[in-house]
Protein backbone atom coordinates (compact mmCIF):
# COMPACT_ATOMS: atom_id res chain seq x y z
CA UNK A 1 0.00 0.00 0.00
CA UNK A 2 1.08 3.47 -1.07
CA UNK A 3 0.02 7.04 -1.40
CA UNK A 4 0.68 10.33 -2.84
CA UNK A 5 3.76 12.18 -1.62
CA UNK A 6 1.82 15.26 -3.01
CA UNK A 7 -2.05 14.85 -2.06
CA UNK A 8 -2.10 11.55 0.25
CA UNK A 9 -4.31 9.76 -1.04
CA UNK A 10 -4.09 6.03 -1.19
CA UNK A 11 -3.00 4.61 -4.51
CA UNK A 12 -3.11 1.13 -6.46
CA UNK A 13 0.05 -0.68 -6.49
CA UNK A 14 0.19 -0.24 -10.50
CA UNK A 15 -0.72 3.13 -10.39
CA UNK A 16 1.57 5.51 -12.17
CA UNK A 17 -0.17 8.78 -11.74
CA UNK A 18 -2.00 9.85 -8.68
CA UNK A 19 -5.54 9.84 -10.08
CA UNK A 20 -6.30 13.31 -7.75
CA UNK A 21 -3.60 15.52 -8.41
CA UNK A 22 -1.84 14.03 -11.22
CA UNK A 23 1.34 13.68 -9.54
CA UNK A 24 3.81 11.15 -10.94
CA UNK A 25 4.39 7.98 -9.03
CA UNK A 26 8.34 6.63 -8.56
CA UNK A 27 8.49 3.14 -6.25
CA UNK A 28 10.75 1.41 -7.61
CA UNK A 29 10.76 -1.33 -5.33
CA UNK A 30 7.20 -2.31 -6.34
CA UNK A 31 5.96 -3.41 -9.77
CA UNK A 32 3.15 -2.47 -11.28
CA UNK A 33 0.14 -5.07 -11.28
CA UNK A 34 -2.64 -4.40 -13.41
CA UNK A 35 -4.82 -7.49 -12.30
CA UNK A 36 -5.20 -5.68 -8.90
CA UNK A 37 -8.55 -3.71 -8.57
CA UNK A 38 -7.73 -0.20 -7.32
CA UNK A 39 -8.89 1.41 -3.56
CA UNK A 40 -11.43 3.55 -5.29
CA UNK A 41 -13.64 3.57 -7.17
CA UNK A 42 -13.81 4.23 -11.26
CA UNK A 43 -14.57 7.54 -12.15
CA UNK A 44 -17.59 7.04 -14.99
CA UNK A 45 -19.20 10.27 -16.07
CA UNK A 46 -22.88 10.91 -15.42
CA UNK A 47 -24.36 12.15 -18.59
CA UNK A 48 -26.84 15.44 -18.14
CA UNK A 49 -31.00 14.02 -19.12
CA UNK A 50 -32.71 16.96 -19.92
CA UNK A 51 -36.04 17.03 -19.96
CA UNK A 52 -37.38 17.52 -23.28
CA UNK A 53 -39.79 21.14 -23.96
CA UNK A 54 -42.40 18.94 -24.80
CA UNK A 55 -42.21 17.12 -21.54
CA UNK A 56 -42.31 20.11 -19.75
CA UNK A 57 -45.10 21.70 -20.92
CA UNK A 58 -47.38 18.77 -20.89
CA UNK A 59 -45.90 18.55 -16.61
CA UNK A 60 -47.16 22.54 -16.63
CA UNK A 61 -50.30 21.78 -18.16
CA UNK A 62 -51.11 19.12 -16.00
CA UNK A 63 -50.52 21.21 -12.72
CA UNK A 64 -52.17 24.36 -14.51
CA UNK A 65 -55.23 22.36 -14.92
CA UNK A 66 -55.15 21.13 -11.30
CA UNK A 67 -56.69 24.79 -9.93
CA UNK A 68 -58.76 25.39 -12.96
CA UNK A 69 -60.72 22.48 -12.35
CA UNK A 70 -61.44 23.19 -8.73
CA UNK A 71 -62.20 26.94 -9.68
CA UNK A 72 -64.75 25.59 -12.16
CA UNK A 73 -66.27 23.01 -9.82
CA UNK A 74 -66.57 25.57 -7.27
CA UNK A 75 -68.00 28.24 -9.27
CA UNK A 76 -70.52 25.56 -11.14
CA UNK A 77 -71.66 24.98 -7.32
CA UNK A 78 -73.49 28.04 -6.89
CA UNK A 79 -75.11 27.28 -10.27
CA UNK A 80 -73.60 29.50 -12.67
CA UNK A 81 -70.27 30.84 -13.66
CA UNK A 82 -68.80 33.90 -12.04
CA UNK A 83 -65.46 34.87 -11.04
CA UNK A 84 -63.63 31.57 -12.50
CA UNK A 85 -63.21 32.77 -15.71
CA UNK A 86 -60.94 35.70 -14.11
CA UNK A 87 -58.80 32.46 -12.57
CA UNK A 88 -58.73 30.62 -15.89
CA UNK A 89 -58.42 34.02 -18.60
CA UNK A 90 -55.06 34.74 -15.70
CA UNK A 91 -53.76 30.75 -15.50
CA UNK A 92 -53.96 30.47 -19.32
CA UNK A 93 -51.95 34.17 -19.73
CA UNK A 94 -48.91 32.82 -17.04
CA UNK A 95 -49.14 29.27 -19.11
CA UNK A 96 -48.88 31.31 -22.43
CA UNK A 97 -46.38 33.47 -21.32
CA UNK A 98 -44.29 30.34 -19.91
CA UNK A 99 -44.80 28.51 -23.10
CA UNK A 100 -43.36 31.52 -25.06
CA UNK A 101 -40.22 31.87 -22.89
CA UNK A 102 -39.45 27.73 -23.61
CA UNK A 103 -40.17 28.22 -27.02
CA UNK A 104 -40.10 31.24 -29.07
CA UNK A 105 -37.31 32.84 -26.43
CA UNK A 106 -34.71 30.94 -28.48
CA UNK A 107 -35.74 31.98 -32.02
CA UNK A 108 -36.04 35.69 -30.58
CA UNK A 109 -36.36 37.52 -27.76
CA UNK A 110 -38.31 40.31 -29.52
CA UNK A 111 -40.79 37.93 -31.07
CA UNK A 112 -41.62 36.36 -27.50
CA UNK A 113 -41.66 40.09 -25.54
CA UNK A 114 -44.57 40.59 -28.58
CA UNK A 115 -46.14 37.13 -27.96
CA UNK A 116 -46.40 37.78 -24.25
CA UNK A 117 -47.69 41.43 -24.49
CA UNK A 118 -50.03 40.03 -26.89
CA UNK A 119 -51.70 37.38 -24.35
CA UNK A 120 -51.60 40.10 -21.21
CA UNK A 121 -53.73 42.38 -23.91
CA UNK A 122 -55.91 39.64 -24.46
CA UNK A 123 -56.29 39.12 -20.48
CA UNK A 124 -57.12 42.97 -19.74
CA UNK A 125 -59.91 42.82 -22.63
CA UNK A 126 -61.29 39.77 -20.86
CA UNK A 127 -61.45 41.42 -17.53
CA UNK A 128 -62.45 44.29 -19.15
CA UNK A 129 -65.68 42.44 -21.11
CA UNK A 130 -66.66 40.62 -17.32
CA UNK A 131 -66.24 43.81 -15.46
CA UNK A 132 -67.75 46.66 -17.41
CA UNK A 133 -64.95 49.15 -15.66
CA UNK A 134 -64.49 51.62 -18.53
CA UNK A 135 -61.06 51.56 -17.42
CA UNK A 136 -59.24 49.67 -20.70
CA UNK A 137 -58.86 52.23 -23.65
CA UNK A 138 -58.22 55.11 -21.48
CA UNK A 139 -55.98 53.81 -19.10
CA UNK A 140 -54.85 49.93 -19.01
CA UNK A 141 -54.00 49.83 -23.03
CA UNK A 142 -51.70 52.80 -23.07
CA UNK A 143 -49.61 52.10 -19.93
CA UNK A 144 -49.42 48.79 -21.48
CA UNK A 145 -48.48 50.16 -24.94
CA UNK A 146 -45.60 52.26 -23.28
CA UNK A 147 -44.21 49.19 -21.54
CA UNK A 148 -44.36 47.22 -24.20
CA UNK A 149 -42.70 49.50 -26.33
CA UNK A 150 -40.08 50.12 -23.62
CA UNK A 151 -38.58 47.22 -23.35
CA UNK A 152 -38.97 46.35 -26.78
CA UNK A 153 -36.55 49.32 -27.45
CA UNK A 154 -34.28 48.38 -24.59
CA UNK A 155 -33.83 45.04 -25.92
CA UNK A 156 -33.16 45.76 -29.44
CA UNK A 157 -30.64 48.36 -28.21
CA UNK A 158 -28.99 45.41 -25.90
CA UNK A 159 -28.64 43.20 -29.33
CA UNK A 160 -27.64 46.19 -31.42
CA UNK A 161 -25.26 47.89 -28.58
CA UNK A 162 -23.94 44.66 -26.70
CA UNK A 163 -20.96 45.38 -25.67
CA UNK A 164 -21.53 48.64 -24.30
CA UNK A 165 -23.38 47.64 -20.89
CA UNK A 166 -23.68 51.19 -19.34
CA UNK A 167 -24.69 52.82 -22.38
CA UNK A 168 -27.78 50.40 -22.10
CA UNK A 169 -28.61 50.72 -19.11
CA UNK A 170 -28.62 54.27 -19.18
CA UNK A 171 -31.06 54.31 -21.63
CA UNK A 172 -33.44 52.01 -19.72
CA UNK A 173 -32.90 54.36 -16.96
CA UNK A 174 -34.52 57.57 -19.35
CA UNK A 175 -37.38 54.87 -20.64
CA UNK A 176 -38.28 54.20 -17.20
CA UNK A 177 -38.28 57.75 -15.99
CA UNK A 178 -40.90 58.24 -19.10
CA UNK A 179 -42.89 55.33 -17.95
CA UNK A 180 -43.26 56.88 -14.34
CA UNK A 181 -44.40 59.80 -16.12
CA UNK A 182 -46.53 58.37 -17.99
CA UNK A 183 -48.14 56.32 -15.66
CA UNK A 184 -48.36 59.60 -13.50
CA UNK A 185 -50.30 60.98 -16.25
CA UNK A 186 -52.63 58.32 -16.97
CA UNK A 187 -53.90 58.29 -12.90
CA UNK A 188 -54.14 62.30 -12.91
CA UNK A 189 -56.46 61.99 -16.43
CA UNK A 190 -58.43 58.51 -16.23
CA UNK A 191 -59.23 59.22 -12.30
CA UNK A 192 -58.86 62.78 -11.12
CA UNK A 193 -59.66 64.67 -14.32
CA UNK A 194 -56.57 66.17 -14.49
CA UNK A 195 -54.07 66.85 -16.97
CA UNK A 196 -50.87 67.12 -14.58
CA UNK A 197 -47.99 65.40 -13.52
CA UNK A 198 -46.88 65.42 -9.69
CA UNK A 199 -44.80 62.20 -7.99
CA UNK A 200 -43.65 60.94 -11.49
CA UNK A 201 -41.06 64.08 -11.78
CA UNK A 202 -38.83 62.60 -8.69
CA UNK A 203 -37.90 59.55 -10.17
CA UNK A 204 -38.04 61.33 -13.48
CA UNK A 205 -35.12 63.55 -12.41
CA UNK A 206 -32.99 60.75 -10.58
CA UNK A 207 -32.94 58.69 -13.34
CA UNK A 208 -32.30 61.02 -16.10
CA UNK A 209 -29.00 61.91 -13.61
CA UNK A 210 -28.17 58.27 -13.25
CA UNK A 211 -28.65 57.76 -17.16
CA UNK A 212 -26.32 60.45 -18.06
CA UNK A 213 -23.52 60.01 -15.94
CA UNK A 214 -23.52 56.32 -17.02
CA UNK A 215 -23.23 57.51 -20.66
CA UNK A 216 -20.16 59.77 -19.95
CA UNK A 217 -18.53 57.45 -18.12
CA UNK A 218 -19.34 54.86 -21.18
CA UNK A 219 -17.87 57.12 -23.10
CA UNK A 220 -15.13 58.29 -21.56
CA UNK A 221 -12.62 54.73 -22.03
CA UNK A 222 -10.27 56.41 -19.66
CA UNK A 223 -12.34 57.32 -16.99
CA UNK A 224 -13.74 53.74 -17.50
CA UNK A 225 -10.27 52.00 -16.72
CA UNK A 226 -9.95 54.08 -13.64
CA UNK A 227 -13.23 52.80 -12.16
CA UNK A 228 -12.51 49.37 -13.03
CA UNK A 229 -9.09 49.74 -11.09
CA UNK A 230 -10.91 51.86 -8.40
CA UNK A 231 -13.75 49.08 -7.54
CA UNK A 232 -11.77 45.87 -9.06
CA UNK A 233 -13.89 45.38 -11.92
Amino acid sequence: MSYCVNCGVELAEYIKKCPLCSTEVINPNQPYDFANTPPYPEYEPITKQRVSIKTMLGILAVIFAVPIAVCLVADLSDSMLTWSGYIISSLFTIYTIIVSALVIHRRSVLLEQIFDYGAISLLLIYIEYQSKGGWLLSFALPLLGGIALSTLFVTFLAKVLNKRILTVISFASFVLGALCVLCDFLIKFNFYNSISIGWSLYPLISLTAIGTVLIVIDSNSYLKRRLAKKFFI
